[in-house]
């Protein structure tokens, strides 16, 4: 039994409301949710995990696409409250999720501090707050373009570099 479910989170951020997609790939031995969102969202995905009948306490891996906050963001509230699950993410990401080096995103938004007109400032350094406030978590495998697992009925990682290494 292969299943997959894209999970609908609907939110509100920044005054706006805004829809995040995680996904959870299934079969008889994995369960893995793919991408967790923003910081302090695992009550809504747990929600609407239960919602679909998914229990989360079955989860095996997290897969994380890319270092961005809206990705990770819930990352190490996941991996504290299941334990067991393995975090996976690109190698070339793995430091800067583990938190040895400085994520990417807060230091462009650093670089461009300075030439913000002054009314957006105050907006910009509560983004680097948020930024700054993201719990760093280790990864237990590091992925590379072209790694292959057989779990769920296939998994091919492919590196798809953009605004993330």
């Amino acid at each position: 039994m292969n299943k997959l479910n894209v999970l609908e989170i609907n939110f509100e951020f920044n005054g706006m409301v805004d829809t995040i997609y995680p996904v959870i790939l299934r079969d008889d031995k994995e369960m893995i949710l793919i991408d967790c969102g923003y910081p302090n969202f695992l009550a809504l995905i747990e929600d609407c995990a239960s919602k679909n009948n998914i229990d989360l306490s079955n989860l095996t891996k997290l897969i994380i696409t890319h270092h961005d906050f809206d990705h990770m963001g819930s990352a190490a509230d996941l991996k504290a409250k299941y334990p067991n699950i393995k975090i996976l993410a690109s190698s070339k990401d793995e430091k800067y999720i583990n938190g040895k080096e400085k994520s990417l995103r807060l230091q462009q938004a650093e670089s461009i501090y300075e030439s913000l007109p002054e009314e957006q400032k105050e907006w910009a350094l509560n983004f680097h707050k948020i930024l700054g406030s993201i719990e760093n978590v280790d990864i237990d495998r590091a992925l590379n373009d072209g790694d292959i697992f057989d779990w769920c009925g296939g998994i091919e990682t492919i590196e798809t570099p953009g605004h993330m290494p």
